[in-house]
């Protein structure tokens, strides 16, 4: 934004006006028309109408899960006695150009400024799956043969509630003046996502009949 308005101002003198800044507030602008998309995975450069709308089906997801809700910023600082975690998109077509699968997914940034081993899940997930398929292959010969399932859940983080005080900034799309966003399941990103994940659903099967 602040960029374009530079441009703008530099035509204005182009042209011999006068180059004040209330004129060039007047200059119509919308930044979604300067935005370009890159995919996160291979670099290349993604459409944007169809980013912009998967963005939003990511947004209607949280907003129906119910993954924050929004608090003052007084709040956060109150609480926690630091600004709230910034957020990014992570955008990635998951098919080709001739037939395109476009994926956004926003983030937090939380960044590791302490050493908290309690946050993370014991054992990472695909090194979990190793031990099962290993485990599998050497019962095989075995009169009751182990067998596993193996289930991919779409939105997993969103069904785990947080368990600490995070807050998030507000991306663009849903930001609202004074406000921020209040963790109220984990978020892709976020130091114990994993871990609220596997408490989440080993807590369910637990208790499923």
């Amino acid at each position: 934004m602040k960029q374009a308005r530079n441009d703008a101002a530099d035509l204005f003198c182009m042209e011999g006006k006068p180059c004040d800044d209330a004129e060039v507030s007047e200059v119509a602008f919308e930044e979604s028309h300067w935005e370009r998309y890159w995919d996160d995975l291979t670099g290349r450069e993604l459409d944007r109408k169809m980013v912009e709308e998967a963005r939003a089906e990511e947004l209607a997801t949280v907003r129906s899960m119910g993954v924050w809700r929004k608090v003052p910023r007084s709040e956060c600082l109150r609480e926690t006695g630091r600004p709230p975690i910034k957020l990014r998109w992570v955008d990635i077509n998951k098919g080709d150009d001739k037939a395109p699968k476009y994926r956004s997914r926003i983030v937090a940034k939380e960044i590791r400024t302490d050493s908290r081993p309690e946050l993370f899940a014991a054992t990472p997930p695909v090194e979990y799956i190793k031990y099962l398929v290993s485990r599998c292959a050497s019962s095989q010969r075995s009169r009751n043969p182990t067998r596993i399932m193996v289930n991919d859940i779409s939105k997993a983080y969103f069904f785990a509630p947080a368990t600490r005080a995070i807050f998030v900034e507000l991306p663009p799309e849903d930001a609202q003046e004074g406000m921020v966003g209040r963790l109220e399941k984990s978020l892709y990103g976020t130091r114990d996502a994993a871990l609220n994940w596997a408490e989440a659903y080993t807590c369910l099967l637990y208790t499923s009949d």
